[in-house]
């Protein structure tokens, strides 16, 4: 097991109580991968592609921007160079299942993507890249670290038959 995620665990900041999951001060519940795409697919057929990609990506905005308070907190993010906060990042996103994250200049790769995985997996291969939540997590974090607004665009996704994300 990472050495990441076993620190976390014996420093409390990952912890099993009265029931909750909790993450650096955060609630979380084991969300199915396949009912998030469920989901995701509810949201096309109902509301288009635009609006589909405009309110996942605003959900993965509104992620950071609470990890953030919270961060602020725990970290004292504001002492911490920001590659550091990248790397961190990096590491959260790994535990939290979304695959293995690179990072190359100005490209963030993910290889192992369960979204991807599954969206493939459930509706066959896919014409166009499906990870709108993950591109607002990944646009939060760099409007965070970069201090201006920033524009992700996924040029590659597993669900199309790329190798990564």
């Amino acid at each position: 097991m990472d050495t990441f995620f076993l620190e976390l665990f014996k420093t409390g900041k990952i912890r099993l109580e009265n029931g909750q999951i909790i993450i650096f001060n955060a609630t979380n519940i084991i969300f199915p991968t396949r009912n998030f795409i469920f989901l995701q697919e509810i949201l096309l057929k109902e509301l288009k592609k635009e609006k589909c990609e405009e309110i996942l990506k605003e959900i993965g905005r509104f992620q950071i921007k609470q990890a953030l308070i919270r961060y602020a907190k725990i970290f004292e993010i504001e002492k911490i160079e920001k590659e550091k906060i990248l790397r961190m990042f990096v590491k959260i996103a790994e535990l939290l299942g979304f695959g293995i994250v690179e990072l190359e200049k100005q490209k963030v790769i993910m290889k192992n993507n369960p979204i991807a995985l599954e969206y493939k997996l459930l509706y066959g291969m896919k014409k166009e890249p499906i990870d709108y939540y993950v591109s607002g997590i990944i646009e939060e974090v760099y409007k965070a670290l970069l201090d201006r607004n920033v524009l992700v665009k996924e040029t590659k996704c597993i669900s199309c038959g790329d190798p990564y994300c």
